[in-house]
Formats: structure tokens, sequence, C-alpha cells
């Protein structure tokens, strides 16, 4: 009883161990997407985040819960300049329709250190397929109780408290970015969803 009760236990360590790795890959292969589609538009486009540079402090201070720590651990990916204009940029690719999940940590991080950074979301199941915002302005809209358009809520199988940021909260990258036009974002989103349903067979 004990040998097939480890034995689920450990297909279920593997099994999750598998679908966390298919999920930072899918994340990685949109940082890089959007940095190619800034690239060739002749933006530079410096990564930044703890992952890109700081691998191994990642690692050291994962579990603390410091000021500093919690500053370092939840750096924006990328740095942006272009023409004397600097942007931090923040990527997150989502599966949902209308929605992106970010944890909450990484939210409250954002906005209490990072909040001249934009979120930039990528979804390839509508048009604009790529959306952004401040995230000082997305932290507006999540005080006003009026606005509905971000909310905190707690899901126990996808480990615990999430703020979930309805599309309609965002803007078309185009507005920011004008010299990419939709269809070369569309080109891009249609080999994201290609290489994500190699990944989800």
């Amino acid at each position: 009883m004990d040998f097939k009760r480890k034995e689920y236990e450990n297909k279920e360590r593997i099994k999750k161990y598998r679908n966390f790795l298919k999920n930072k890959t899918k994340g990685w292969i949109g940082e890089e997407l959007f940095a190619e589609l800034l690239r060739m538009k002749e933006y530079k486009v410096i990564k930044f985040g703890i992952e890109n540079n700081f691998y191994i402090l990642k690692d050291l201070i994962k579990k603390d819960v410091s000021n500093t720590a919690l500053q370092l651990r939840h750096m924006p990916d990328y740095v942006i300049i272009k023409n004397n204009n600097v942007w931090m940029v923040e990527v997150k690719t989502t599966k949902y329709k209308n929605e992106v999940w970010i944890d909450e940590e990484e939210y409250e991080s954002l906005t209490r250190y990072w909040p001249e950074t934009i979120l930039v979301v990528i979804s390839y199941n509508d048009s604009p397929y790529i959306r952004y915002e401040h995230v000082y302005n997305l932290e507006r809209m999540f005080r006003d109780k009026r606005d509905n358009r971000i909310k905190k809520k707690y899901y126990k199988q996808h480990g615990g408290n999430k703020v979930v940021i309805s599309f309609n909260a965002l803007r078309p990258l185009t507005a920011l970015y004008n010299e990419l036009s939709l269809s070369e974002i569309k080109t891009a989103v249609e080999l994201l969803e290609e290489l994500n349903e190699i990944f989800d067979k």
C-alpha cells in the first residue's frame, strides 16, 4: 500500500514539474516574441529581470520576504530604449480570452517597487493579440471600488491568490509602439499559438 501511494505521489510530482516547465517555456517564448517584434523596429531591447541576469541570486533569495528581496525577485523582464525614450516592461502570456492572472505577490511588488513598468499581455485568442498598460494605472483601477476590471481571487488549484486583470483594462500595443502593425503582431502570435499546440500534445 505504501509503495503504491509513493508511486502515485512521484507521478503527481513529476506531472506537476512537467507542467511547471511547460508553462515557463511558453512564457519565455512569449517574452522573446515580444522582444523580436521591437528589435525589428530598431528598438534596443535589454534583458533586465532577475532570471536573465542574476539566476544564482534568485535561488538564494527565493524564500526571503524582505523588501529588498521582493524588489529583486520581481524586476521587470526588459528595458526598452529608442529615441531617448526608456520603458521597463513585464511580459505575460495568457491562454484566456478575456483576462490574465498574476500572482498576488508579484502584482504587489510591481505596484510598490516598479510602478512605472508597462505590463504587456500576449493572448493568441483574439485581436489585437498583444495589449499593455502602465502598472500605476492598473493599481489606480484596482483601488477604485467602482471599477471591476481588476479583481483579487483565490484559486486553490493554482497556488493561492491571483490578481485577475480584464482585457478591458488594457490597450492595444500598437497605441504605444505605433511602428508595429496589427498584421505583424498577428503573424508573430500565430507562430506562438503553433508552438503552444506542440507543447500541449
